[in-house]
């Protein structure tokens, strides 16, 4: 069976990584009493596709939302790249499509904002949807689409300004298995692709091993990073679920989270 390389404490000094994408550095957070995030520091490298897990609650999403710029720590601080042209995406556990517009007009909606002139929105939605599968829906409206359906409608919408950085927050969790698989094999082949960074938040641990390269795992709040675990090599593809190499990596990250359970009751 292939061994799962961990290391327990990530690079403490972002600033010495070439490639630096986005950083934490010994980043806090608290909301009045609740200490959401305790010291940590991270970082994720451009062109990495990094997942986030831990127990529900312990402040994945928090660190999520450092990371992308939409919170700030109260103590330490977050590096994120300034350079010009830089594009974000997001993706929310909510497909959060607009009721009054098609699938279409939804996915062209960032370019709309950006000002981008219609011909050129439309034709890049249309790519867009294409890449997810959704070519045949574009002129539906979202009651008439299937949840799964959906969720490829908003990451179409997350794709379609050619994010350099792209979050994901629990995008997948509320569909059935298969569809969750499918979603995940489209967003890995999208990623591999256009090489985009990319940040997952998921309460699946083969979902994060499946797609990033790089698996962080959290204690129970206030979040602490307990393992920072390589994924392992290999096509990400159906037989790839099943697995030895997945299997021992999933339950790298499960004991290390139990561990971190363990010694927070006590």
């Amino acid at each position: 069976m292939q061994s799962v390389p961990t290391a327990q404490h990530p690079a403490q000094h972002p600033a010495e990584q070439p490639a630096l994408q986005l950083a934490l550095r010994n980043a806090s957070r608290s909301f009045g009493s609740v200490h959401a995030v305790d010291r940590v520091s991270l970082v994720c490298a451009r062109g990495a596709f990094t997942a986030l897990v831990g127990p529900s609650g312990c402040g994945k999403t928090t660190i999520l939302r450092l990371l992308a710029g939409l919170d700030a720590p109260d103590g330490g601080s977050c590096d994120r790249p300034t350079q010009g042209g830089l594009a974000t995406g997001f993706l929310f556990q909510e497909p959060r499509l607009l009721a009054w517009r098609t699938v279409r007009e939804n996915v062209a909606l960032p370019l709309e904002l950006a000002g981008i002139g219609r011909d050129e929105r439309l034709t890049r939605a249309d790519e867009a949807l294409r890449l997810v599968r959704l070519s045949d829906a574009s002129s539906r409206f979202p009651h008439q689409l299937s949840g799964g359906m959906k969720m490829r409608a908003s990451l179409a919408r997350a794709i379609v300004a050619r994010p350099t950085l792209l979050f994901l927050d629990e995008p997948f969790g509320a569909l059935d298995e298969v569809t969750r698989h499918e979603l995940d094999m489209e967003l890995r082949a999208l990623w591999e692709r256009e090489r985009f960074t990319a940040v997952l938040v998921t309460h699946s641990l083969p979902e994060a091993a499946f797609l990033a390269e790089r698996m962080v795992v959290f204690s129970p709040r206030p979040a602490r990073i307990v393992a920072d675990i390589a994924t392992p090599d290999g096509a990400r593809d159906a037989r790839f679920w099943t697995s030895d190499a997945l299997g021992a990596c999933v339950r790298t990250g499960s004991e290390a989270m139990l561990r971190a359970i363990e010694e927070a009751r006590r």
